[in-house]
């Protein structure tokens, strides 16, 4: 039983410190540069894990597609797409972007298609990606490599 308890205690310190450490604001991440491309979601996940980040959620890289004229919404709009992903540890993460006025950047590094954490939830295999050559955000295979890349999102000491 003491084993049961304390097994259930860890979680419950786990979840309640991954929970902090998502966004709870419209705030723009603090993303790394590209760092790998041709990747699937796993060895993604992984790249950005073993530096101590983690992969942003499929907001934060809407608020950052944002930034390039690509609007995003709470509410269900005409020409808006709804991304109903989950982040990997199962937090609702629901809103509808639109990238009909999105400028492409100039630097050819930003054009990859690059991976989120945001997983859909009624397709357990696919996570949301972000096009920067189109800036249009579509789900994914997460076992696919052939054209998406990976950038992390850079943890503050109070978001560990």
């Amino acid at each position: 039983m003491k084993t049961k308890i304390a097994s259930l205690i860890v979680l419950l310190v786990f979840f309640s410190g991954n929970l902090n450490a998502e966004p709870v604001n419209n705030k723009l991440p603090d993303l790394t540069d590209l760092i790998k491309t041709k990747v699937d979601y796993y060895e993604a996940e992984k790249i950005c894990e073993d530096r101590g980040m983690r992969l942003p959620t499929a907001r934060e890289m809407a608020l950052l597609f944002q930034t390039r004229g690509a609007e995003i919404s709470e509410t269900e709009q005409d020409g808006f797409y709804p991304v109903d992903g989950r982040d990997v540890i199962g937090n609702p993460d629901f809103f509808y972007f639109s990238w009909k006025e999105y400028k492409r950047p100039e630097d050819k590094l930003e054009q990859h298609t690059f991976w989120t954490s945001s997983i859909r939830p009624e397709l357990h295999t696919a996570a949301y990606t972000f096009n920067g050559y189109l800036g249009d955000v579509m789900d994914e295979p997460r076992a696919r490599r052939v054209f998406t890349s990976v950038r992390c999102v850079r943890l503050h000491s109070n978001q560990k």
